[in-house]
């Protein structure tokens, strides 16, 4: 087992806080944004100051500081050479939101931040980055934070604050203390704070502090920092929270998590009387939670094996350390054990990287071109005043989120870059140029690397000093040693056209020099004068294209040798060198893969599918090996390989593979997505779900994964936008009482599934209540891939109600429903308003239902359909079915499979439907015999139980329209329109669009064909003895039932039969029906040997009667005996025979009193004219003729069973003199 130590090292856990800018309470601070302001607090040290820019300082304030000091997000530089930190002594004073990095040597107390404090002093949310060290003797205390907080100091308080540093004081021979928060404290309070620097020390040395006296509050704390020291004995122990708790400390240490490598325990020395509670100890140490002195704990856990413990921690492993559910800890993502909650534990390369979240935070970079950033929100610098930044040369982490350009930008995010990485950005927008540009960069110098950057924005450039210009960089020639784009793509138009100067263009970059393309893909149009390709428009050195295609179309409009477009590359250059390997050109362009080849690169294992001049190379000359073009859509002479659409199809190349929704085959490791998934936004949270939609109704939105809304969820109102559900689904708990969304408008929602339970007091669908009007205009809705589990019940709602969408009347001129599932229930029974119910929708204006299925029970309170409860105007419906049982309670003829009620304006064709759900109206239904729309009805089947066979629409003329025999009252239907078939004749019909699919379960007539029906297995199996039908793996349409007949082979019996693991009873036919199957199930038939039932212990005997003297006339004899006795079935075996033994010579034992013995009568139950009980008792009369001599004899009852065996009861008696008739 790895220790825990170094898993933290490895993952560099720390604090650090999320945004770039802090809000500061006091607005007359003074700014700060240079050394020599810095050195003007000197003129007023009690004053308040806020920091606007990093800054680098030659040296720290000497004066001591009494006032506030807000970093504001900002870092200060000590350099390599600094002897002491920022300020060498604070009185009285408040240190906020500072970084501070560099190296400290100190010869007296260091602190990164403050040498000393004295009074009461505060630190907030405070960084260090620097290693503080103090090796000569006359060093005093030394922390990451702060060194001495004892010598006049009444109080310290450390908030949120972090130590990466780290903290040495190894060949100090001064007796001190040192700490990653602080060196030494009196009445200090560390709170929610993290050491991860290494701390090495003489003695008295901590993670958090190394010395304390008085009060010391620690909470909510940890440290994965090792802490070693060099002195031996009882003061030089270590501690991973406190290296020495002195004789007058008091106070607490709870909720503190120790993963360092500690030669001491969670406290070093303990000589004081602080409570110690709530902590755990993964790291090695020598002693778990004390090194040194006597203390009690309480709830505190320590890794069994890497220490000792005499406090009473309990020893666990690392399993139930894991397991353990503590109080104020809680799991973190990436680390296997719980840790104090409420800290952001990062990464330490992450820890120094300024984070981006608003448009002014994203200006500040052009004060430090170096630094490391990070975006946290997306940016939005179309409004705002912002001038494209030049010569950026550190890291820009995207993190996934966009920046916004607007229509008006006249450069991309920057102007240039030199020697920078940007990665993990994308950017939207429209950029008119006027100079070299891009949509991430305009030029770039030095060697720049562009990892996971997508653009969006179209690129112009049409005047005569715009040079290069590309999706993602324009100019990576001039000044520039190498460029390298990985994982980028480009959805944008890079137009050029009308410019006169003669330059080039391309999807990715304009013009490179040692340009490396990996795994990039163009989709843009790319329109140029010359030298233009759809990755890179001209390249000269060294070339590297690789796993890369191109979408768009390529044009130039200078002709003759330059004027030819490249797929891939527009122009190489006569020194270009490198290679192009596994590109797939699949867009329009008027050249070749290549342009013009004037250099020597290689190209291989290359396919073209596009139109082309020619299929490689435009012009130039070169050798191909690998390469395939699409015959007839160019000319070759490289050497590449003619191929028909079939044989490209079926190429198995190197590199490539099959991609969902493409043809041809593709270079792997891309995500091919379009330009609208590629701009949309990412929901990964319910919070996000909650804010981020609400915030930006008309934006477009994808799921990343599953979304739980079951807590604290109110349904949107006025969604406008595009929800891709990616086949996620929603949760939106069991006290729903709407959808996703209340309202929206021309709204697109697709591959989404939503689940729950929904009590709805209004116009009510799981995924949209009601499309409502944009003004004055009637609006849209499209659901695409569509999927309902949530059951929906009301009780008040006073509207519409359905599977998808409640109301598409209102304020709605149109919703289409494609490839859309409702499995839901509805139940509206008890509603006190006429609410419309459908699987789809409860009342829609114009729609269009396609490849729709509905599987849900649907009880409406008036008009009621599997599909649509309501109709009106237009309607199309194709390719659909319903298999849910459809009720309405009000209108009984307002109900059918495809649409409860059709109103007399309806227009439109019901065609290719298949209803197998019990439905009064079969297909389609009206209210009365007043409505007549004019609908068609066509190519439709119904199999289900229905007063109508397809409609009882009086003017309908159903054409093409098939019912089955017993399961319509054709009377109420002109059979003429409507052919009746047979069970065997429904499973043989041949109709247009329809099939009749095998090896589904109950699913024996004809479905249209483009449905994919939902289907669960159940997976049979039967042990030796006997069979199962159906058996195997058995397909179920979703919601129906199974039944299962068990059949035993002769000598065997159904013994445990079992669903899903739970033992079930077959009925007297040895059949089980199944629940309706919704998921997955297995059922299991086990068989016995009859032979092998035991049936030793089944017959019992009870206390015979004996008459006495008084009871001869009742018996008309001289006396008699009643026995009784029980003979019961024996699971499957049966009794033939049963009765009662008797010993006429009266010296039997059991033993003997048996079945065929001499001597023994047997008096058998008459089963053939008598019967058992259920429970087999039996009762056999005997009499006895001769009273006055009377005998005691000895009697047993038998009972044969069936499968051949014989039980005994226990021997009785009975008294008479001589046995007579039965």
């Amino acid at each position: 087992m790895k220790r825990i130590l170094s898993v933290f090292l490895a993952l560099a856990v720390i604090l650090c806080s999320t945004s770039v800018v802090f809000a500061s309470e006091d607005t007359t601070a003074t700014e700060i944004s240079s050394a020599a302001q810095f050195a003007e607090i000197a003129n007023n040290l009690s004053g308040s100051y806020k920091l606007t820019a990093n800054i680098t300082l030659d040296k720290g304030m000497s004066e001591t500081f009494a006032g506030t000091f807000d970093g504001n997000g900002y870092t200060i530089n000590l350099g390599d050479n600094a002897t002491q930190g920022v300020f060498a002594t604070v009185n009285n004073a408040t240190i906020k939101n500072l970084t501070v990095k560099g190296t400290v040597t100190a010869t007296v107390n260091a602190g990164a931040v403050a040498g000393a404090a004295t009074g009461t002093v505060t630190f907030i949310n405070c960084k260090n980055l620097a290693d503080v060290m103090a090796k000569t003797a006359g060093a005093g205390y030394v922390g990451g934070i702060l060194g001495n907080g004892y010598d006049g100091c009444t109080g310290v308080t450390f908030e949120n604050c972090v130590n990466y540093g780290k903290v040495d004081v190894a060949g100090n021979t001064k007796n001190n203390s040192n700490g990653g928060i602080v060196g030494v404290g009196k009445n200090a309070t560390i709170d929610t704070c993290v050491n991860y620097g290494e701390i090495v020390g003489q003695n008295k040395s901590g993670g958090l502090i190394g010395w304390n006296t008085n009060k010391l509050t620690v909470s909510n704390s940890a440290n994965f920092g090792a802490v070693t020291v060099s002195v031996s004995g009882r003061e030089g122990q270590a501690g991973g929270a406190v290296g020495y708790l002195g004789g007058s400390a008091t106070g607490s240490l709870a909720n503190f998590f120790n993963g360092g490598q500690v030669n001491g325990g969670v406290v070093g020395v303990y000589a004081g009387s602080p409570s110690i509670s709530n902590c755990v100890n993964v790291g090695t140490t020598v002693n778990a939670m004390v090194g040194s002195g006597t203390a009690a704990t309480s709830g505190c856990y320590f890794l069994e094996g890497t220490d000792a413990d005499s406090t009473g921690a309990t020893s666990k492993t690392s399993d139930e350390i894991k397991a353990l559910n503590l109080t104020g800890f809680a799991k973190q993502e990436g680390y296997d054990y719980p840790l104090p909650s409420g800290i952001e534990y990062i990464t330490k390369e992450d820890a120094e990287i300024v984070r981006i979240s608003t448009a002014d935070g994203f200006k500040k970079i052009a004060s430090d071109l170096s630094g490391d950033y990070k975006l946290t929100q997306n940016i939005d610098l179309s409004n705002c005043g912002y001038v494209a930044i030049s010569d950026f040369t550190g890291v820009l982490d995207g993190n996934g989120y966009t920046i916004d350009l607007g229509t008006n930008a006249t450069q991309g995010v920057f102007a240039s870059v030199n020697n920078a990485t940007i990665k993990n950005l994308t950017v939207k927008g429209t950029v008119t140029a006027t100079v070299n540009a891009g949509a991430v960069a305009g030029a770039a110098t030095g060697t720049v690397t562009f990892i996971n950057c997508k653009n969006l924005a179209d690129v112009v450039a049409k005047t005569a000093g715009a040079s290069y210009v590309g999706g993602i960089l324009g100019n990576g020639y001039d000044g520039c040693t190498g460029v390298t784009f990985e994982n980028c793509v480009n959805y944008g138009k890079v137009d050029v056209a009308g410019n006169t100067k003669n330059n080039s263009n391309g999807g990715i970059v304009g013009v490179g020099r040692n340009a490396t393309i990996d795994t990039c893909v163009n989709y843009g149009e790319i329109v140029g004068q010359n030298k233009s390709g759809g990755l890179i428009g001209w390249n000269t050195n060294k070339l590297t294209v690789s796993n890369s295609a191109n979408f768009g179309a390529v044009t130039v409009s200078v002709s003759g040798r330059e004027g030819q477009a490249g797929g891939a590359v527009g122009y190489l250059g006569g020194s270009a060198t490198g290679s192009l390997a596994n590109f797939f050109n699949g867009g329009q362009v008027n050249g070749g893969v290549v342009g013009v080849y004037a250099g020597s690169p290689s190209i291989s294992n290359c396919v073209n599918v596009g139109t082309t001049v020619n299929a490689m190379v435009g012009s130039g000359t070169a050798a191909t090996s690998g390469c395939y073009f699409l015959a007839g859509k160019g000319t070759d002479s490289t050497g590449a390989t003619s191929k028909t659409s079939d044989e490209i199809k079926a190429l198995n190349l190197t590199g490539y593979a099959k991609q969902e929704g493409y043809d041809y085959p593709l270079p792997s490791g891309i995500d091919y997505i379009s330009k609208e998934e590629a701009a949309a936004v990412r929901i990964s949270t319910s919070d996000d779900f909650k804010n981020i939609i609400a915030n930006d109704l008309s934006g477009s939105y994808v799921l990343t994964t599953n979304i739980d809304l079951s807590t604290g969820y109110t349904a949107i109102s006025g969604f406008t936008g595009v929800l891709d559900g990616k086949g996620y689904t929603v949760n939106l708990g069991n006290n729903a009482t709407q959808g996703i969304f209340a309202t929206a408008s021309n709204c697109t929602i697709k591959n989404l599934t939503v689940k729950g339970t929904i009590n709805a007091t209004a116009n009510t669908g799981a995924f949209v209540g009601k499309v409502v009007a944009v003004g004055s205009t009637k609006a849209k809705a499209t659901f695409i891939n569509c999927k309902n589990y949530a059951n929906i019940s009301s009780v008040s709602a006073a509207g519409y109600v359905g599977g998808i969408l409640g109301n598409g009347y209102d304020g709605c001129d149109g919703a289409t429903f494609s490839n859309c599932i409702n499995y839901g229930s509805i139940y509206l029974w008890d509603n006190s308003n006429n609410v419309d119910a459908g699987g789809m929708v409860g009342v829609v204006r114009n729609a269009v239902v396609e490849n729709c299925m509905n599987y849900g029970r649907l009880d409406g309170k008036r008009y009621t359909g599997g599909l649509i409860g309501w109709s009106t105007n237009k309607l199309e419906i194709s390719d659909c079915a319903n298999f849910g049982a459809v009720y309405s309670r009000s209108f009984g003829r307002a109900r059918g499979g495809a649409v409860g009620n059709l109103g007399s304006a309806s227009t439109g064709y019901i065609k290719d439907f298949l209803n197998a759900g019990q439905a009064t109206n079969g297909v389609a239904g009206s209210k009365d015999d007043t409505y007549t729309p004019s609908i068609s009805i066509s190519y439709c089947v119904n199999v289900a139980t229905t007063d109508y066979a397809v409609t009882n629409i009086v003017n309908a003329v159903p054409t093409e329209c098939y019912c089955l025999e017993d399961k319509n009252n054709t009377g109420k239907d002109d059979p003429t329109d409507t052919t009746i078939k047979t069970s065997e004749e429904m499973k043989e019909l041949k109709i247009t669009g329809f099939t009749v699919p095998e090896d589904i379960y109950g699913v024996e007539y004809p479905v249209p064909s483009t449905l994919t029906l939902t289907t669960n297995e159940v997976v049979v199996t039967a042990a030796e003895g006997g069979s199962v039908s159906p058996s195997g793996t058995v397909k179920v349409n979703y919601g129906r039932s199974v039944n299962f007949r068990v059949t035993a082979s002769e000598g065997y019996y159904a013994d445990d039969c079992s669903y899903n693991g739970a033992v079930i009873t077959l009925n007297n036919n040895n059949v089980y029906t199944t629940p309706e199957i919704k998921a997955s199930a297995t059922f299991d038939a086990q068989f016995a040997k009859l032979e092998d039932v035991d049936v030793s212990d089944a017959v019992h005997m009870y206390s015979p009667y004996t008459s006495s003297k008084e009871d001869t006339e009742h018996y008309g004899n001289n006396g008699s005996v009643i026995t009784f006795a029980r003979a019961p079935k024996v699971g499957p075996v049966t009794v033939t025979e049963c009765g009662l033994l008797v010993d006429e010579t009266n010296g039997m034992t059991a033993d003997e009193l048996v079945y065929g013995a001499k001597e023994v009568r047997v008096l058998a139950f008459d089963l053939e004219t008598k019967k058992l009980t259920e429970n087999g008792h039996y009762g056999i009369l005997i009499y006895n003729n001769s009273y006055t001599e009377s005998k005691t004899y000895k009697v047993r009852a038998y009972a044969k069973y069936s499968n051949g065996k014989i039980a005994y009861g226990d021997l009785s008696e009975i008294a008479f003199g001589a046995i007579s008739a039965q």
